[in-house]
């Protein structure tokens, strides 16, 4: 598994709930139980 579907996979319904411009770096980090430069790196 690719570092992107690490990511994307658990981060999808989110996106898909609240939308793209709703979500920011801080919710997806906190959902996926890591910092938010362990997901822009």
């Amino acid at each position: 598994m690719t570092s992107h579907q690490r990511i994307l996979t658990p981060a999808l319904p989110l996106f898909l709930r609240y939308g793209v411009q709703s979500m920011t770096m801080d919710d997806t980090a906190a959902h996926l139980g890591t910092s938010k430069k362990t997901v822009y790196k």
